[in-house]
């Protein structure tokens, strides 16, 4: 058994995030601990909130792809697909897209017939080089696309 006193209301969020490997780790060595169930419901809390990220986002990154418009997913899809090979691991906020700067405008316009709404003018992105959108789809979803770096970054709050 464990030893450990946890109190979860005074874990960070990055303690917290780290729960669904403690699972997985923990499971795979049988190590039986009451605090199992409790990692074990975080990690089917990441597991569920990833894929519906992942769901609600698929029809935005499916017409990039279908597109002229060049990405690089970056950060957390990446881990979570070609090394995690489990969306329960590592909790995403966001998914992120690089895109070129030459192609920012094709960008936002494919955020639009994808029915987000800008929430800062679209010229801002020309000025200061981001511009935020909003999506509803089950749950609201916010992006920001990035010029200079380019990076578009689709988040939920």
């Amino acid at each position: 058994m464990l030893k450990l006193t946890l109190d979860l209301d005074k874990l960070d969020i990055q303690s917290l995030n780290m729960f669904p490997l403690l699972y997985i780790n923990l499971h795979a060595y049988k190590i039986e601990d009451p605090l199992l169930k409790i990692f074990k419901g975080f990690y089917r809390l990441t597991w569920a909130k990833n894929t519906l990220l992942f769901n609600y986002a698929s029809n935005t990154l499916r017409a990039f792809l279908d597109s002229d418009v060049h990405i690089i997913l970056l950060k957390g899809e990446v881990l979570t697909t070609l090394y995690y090979e489990d969306p329960g691991l590592q909790l995403m906020g966001d998914i992120d897209i690089l895109v070129r700067p030459e192609q920012a405008q094709t960008a936002v316009d494919i955020f639009l017939e994808q029915g987000w709404k800008p929430i800062t003018k679209i010229d801002f992105l020309l000025e200061h080089g981001d511009l935020y959108f909003t999506h509803y789809s089950k749950f609201p979803i916010l992006s920001g696309l990035y010029t200079g770096f380019a990076l578009a970054s689709i988040k939920k709050f």
